[in-house]
């Protein structure tokens, strides 16, 4: 039996899979362009290694330390973006493979984040909502209620839903549910 780390990296997978249908990313790359990405060790590694670059040199040439969050950061835009496309896409940072961010969660939860931020991301929620609605209308209702009528916690910012939270359950029968209609 797959141990709980193995289903729930295979259910990120599953949802990153998922939401590539939602639009062409290609079209803004805002992402790319406007966003703060960090990048991990890993990733570092990964990238200095495929692009025949000590890591020093790597780090360098694309890359500035954040002293208050003690984290490196992509130069932005950023430096492997041609024509609103990847240059990289195989070996991009994690924090790129998992964005738009719906980030599986130990606790059985998946966090949507930057939702409106992203033009994949919106339409994912737009239509998760909708599902929500039909199908589990106590949830969609806590939603409207929580995330639109309040805007606490800054969850939403100049109107535009930033973070949400769901239960796994919801969000497997969601992707359920796409596969069923797309087959039809």
């Amino acid at each position: 039996m797959p141990s709980k780390s193995t289903i729930l990296k295979e259910f990120q997978e599953k949802i990153n899979r998922t939401i590539i249908d939602f639009s062409d990313c290609s079209i803004c790359g805002l992402c790319c362009k406007d966003e703060e990405l960090t990048i991990t060790e890993p990733d570092v590694n990964k990238i200095s290694r495929n692009l025949q670059l000590d890591k020093k040199s790597f780090l360098d040439q694309y890359t500035h330390y954040n002293s208050a969050t003690k984290e490196t950061i992509m130069n932005m835009p950023c430096p492997f973006l041609k024509e609103n496309r990847c240059t990289i896409y195989p070996i991009r940072p994690e924090i790129c493979r998992n964005y738009p961010i719906f980030i599986v969660k130990k606790e059985g939860l998946v966090l949507f984040s930057d939702i409106e931020m992203c033009a994949q991301a919106t339409h994912f929620y737009e239509v998760f909502l909708d599902f929500l609605l039909e199908h589990f209308p106590d949830v969609y209702e806590y939603t409207i209620k929580n995330f639109y009528e309040k805007s606490s916690e800054n969850r939403i910012d100049n109107g535009k839903i930033r973070n949400a939270m769901y239960s796994i359950k919801h969000v497997e029968h969601f992707i359920e549910w796409l596969n069923t209609i797309e087959n039809k």
